[in-house]
């Protein structure tokens, strides 16, 4: 039971049911008064309380009318008749579960395999046109074409380039 020297609403409140139902020791229901009798919040929510009670007891139960049952299943028949026999969507039995996941899988690596080959192939073949780029633009036979003669104009501004540097150190060993 619960030992106090005086009550809150929350501490209460939260009595409530024990007192409509009888089991507060005689202490804490004599608190639990006061308070209820003191406190005009507390005192207006257990009427509320209490009268909610008195009315849901005091309802007398309701019997359903004689062809009730038959009225629900008939109903139940109806809506059980004009659901269509297939779903929207087709139902996988369980033994292509494990396949058809097995296919998924094989179709996401292969992507997976191929964008990788990809980004290699794209690699080397700007590292082979890195490499001969700076060759292509010196030879005297492609200075009449003014893209290629003019390509130190496009490529980008910078005071180090590693790929002309490599090229230089190549040319002097």
């Amino acid at each position: 039971m619960v030992r106090f020297s005086r009550m809150n609403c929350i501490q209460c409140q939260a009595e409530f049911d024990r007192l409509l139902d009888g089991r507060l020791d005689s202490q804490t229901e004599t608190l639990l008064r006061k308070h209820l009798e003191d406190c005009p919040d507390c005192g207006a929510a257990w009427r509320d309380y209490e009268g909610a009670w008195a009315a849901f007891v005091s309802v007398t139960e309701i019997e359903p009318s004689s062809n009730f049952v038959a009225r629900v299943m008939g109903q139940l028949d109806r809506v059980e008749r004009e659901t269509p026999a297939h779903p929207w969507f087709f139902p996988l039995p369980w033994r292509w579960v494990a396949p058809a996941t097995a296919a998924v899988m094989l179709f996401a690596a292969s992507i997976g395999v191929w964008m990788n080959v990809q980004h290699d192939a794209d690699q080397a073949v700007n590292q082979e046109l890195a490499v001969n780029l700076p060759v292509v633009q010196h030879l005297d036979l492609l200075r009449d074409f003014d893209i290629i003669a003019n390509l130190d104009r496009i490529a980008p501004f910078s005071d180090h380039d590693p790929i002309e540097e490599m090229l230089k150190a190549l040319w002097n060993s």
